[in-house]
Formats: structure tokens, sequence, C-alpha cells
């Protein structure tokens, strides 16, 4: 399984989980009703720039393969950058993974591993703004406009986690959390974590012990709500 597939697949765990329960699994008990309002709203942040990530990443895949044929200057140089960005976005999918791992521990933890974060974040958006520079060395304007479009808004939804993260370890709060599915997931994720409300207990017990990167090495103190 890619960086990127692990990443999306355990957003979507979080993502079920909290559209079915109060609380998540392995996060220290909230102090107030508000810390738990803003982990919610840092999990779907960093959900959103999963799926921006998605959209950038395609996006590569779509420009390599096309110019990959193309032996002019030009297309060699698109189709390197096109490559380069794509292990750039493989990164962030990894670092953003630790983030997220991070922010589902809940904000004690946020504070424990502030410099982690700080460090993970600002990469993130160092590979974001590698890539920019890479595509503006080419000549086809129409391929940057999409280039930079996708890619600072993928820097926005990265400073916007890294103020939230900041936020919380300031001890400060955030946003309330999305109420119903945010409008960013995809038809298809949706339906996949609506279908599954009423088997939500028993889908985050189970599901919590095989989390990747999490279960292992975790105390599983979390219990689970009734749905």
């Amino acid at each position: 399984m890619g960086r990127f597939e692990v990443l999306r697949s355990t957003v979507l765990f979080f993502l079920l989980m909290i559209t079915s329960t109060q609380a998540t699994p392995f996060a220290d008990p909230p102090s107030s009703q508000n810390g738990h309002f803003f982990q919610k709203s840092l999990l779907s942040a960093i959900g959103a720039a999963t799926y921006q990530l998605h959209a950038s990443s395609t996006f590569m895949k779509i420009i390599h393969n096309s110019h990959k044929h193309n032996r002019s200057d030009d297309g060699v140089q698109i189709t390197k950058a096109a490559a380069d960005c794509l292990q750039l976005l493989d990164h962030t999918a990894e670092e953003l993974l630790w983030v997220f791992e991070v922010a589902a521990l809940g904000r004690n933890r946020l504070r424990q591993h502030r410099s982690n974060l700080n460090a993970w974040l600002s990469a993130s958006m160092t590979n974001q703004e590698t890539c920019l520079e890479e595509f503006e060395q080419t000549r086809e304007e129409k391929t940057k406009i999409f280039v930079r479009a996708l890619l600072n808004m993928m820097i926005e939804k990265l400073e916007s986690i890294l103020s939230m993260v900041k936020g919380a370890i300031a001890g400060g709060g955030g946003p309330l959390p999305y109420s119903v599915p945010p409008g960013w997931l995809a038809k298809r994720d949706i339906k996949l974590l609506m279908s599954r409300l009423e088997d939500a207990n028993r889908c985050v017990s189970l599901a919590a012990h095989h989390m990747v990167g999490l279960g292992s090495s975790l105390n599983y103190s979390y219990k689970v709500s009734k749905a």
C-alpha cells in the first residue's frame, strides 16, 4: 500500500468514527466539549488536505504520462518536473500521516510533539514550493497555471493546519467541526461512511487494533460510544 493510500485509509477511518461517535479512539479525554470540537475540526482539516493532495498527485501523473514520449527539451523538462513533484507529494503524504496520527491522540500530544509537527508541516509546504519552482522553469504556461493553482491551494491548507496546531499548543480554540460530511469528501467516500453508521461501534473497535502506525503502539483505552 502506497503512502497516499495509507493516509487516505487512515483519514476515512477517523471520519467514520467522528461522524458516528462522540470521541476519537486513542485520544485523551477532552477537558471540555470545546476541546473535542477543536480536535474534530483539526482532523477534518487534515482530511481536506489529503483530498487536495490527491488532486495534485493525479494531475502530476497526467502531466507525466502525456509528456514522457515528448523528446523536446521542454517535454523532457516537464516530464522530469512532474516525476520530481510526484516524489515530493509522496513525502508530503507521509508527513501528513504523521501529523494526523499525533492529532488523533489529542491536544496534550500536540504539545508534546510541537517541534516535530512544525518540522513536518514546514517540510510539506517546502515540498509544494520546490515543485512550483521546478515547473516555473518550463515554458508551458497553461500547465504552470494549473500547477500553481493546485499547489497554492495545498499550501493554504497546510498553513491552516499549522495555524490550528499552534493554537492548540498555545491553548487556543478552533472552529467547530462539520456536523455533516464535509464538502471536500468524495461522494463514494460519503457513501462508505454513511452506509456503515449502524455498525460503527463494532467497526471502530475492530479497526482500532489494526490501524497502520497506531494500533500496535498505543495504549488502547478508548471506550466506543453507543451509536
